[in-house]
């Protein structure tokens, strides 16, 4: 019994892990994120600042790494709604 329950936690760990990864790589297809954030009049002093900002400065798999272990401890980062 406690072996069947810790395959489908197992499973359910791997299944939420694959569901943030397709999600985070399949927001990256739609192109860069700042752009969304902000209109194309913006100076681009203040685009880069909100590229730092928003931690969209690194490699996609420094993004990645730093969303997933952010994720790990409850953190869901900055909205870009706000």
């Amino acid at each position: 019994m406690l072996r069947l329950i810790l395959a489908r936690r197992l499973r359910m760990a791997l299944t939420i892990l694959a569901i943030a990864t397709a999600v985070f790589f399949a927001t990256r297809l739609s192109g860069e994120a700042i752009d969304f954030i902000v209109g194309p009049g913006i100076a681009r002093e203040d685009r880069e600042a909100l590229i730092v900002y928003y931690g969209l400065d690194g490699s996609i798999w420094t993004q990645y790494l730093r969303y997933l272990t952010a994720a790990l401890q409850g953190e869901f980062g900055l909205s870009f709604l706000e």
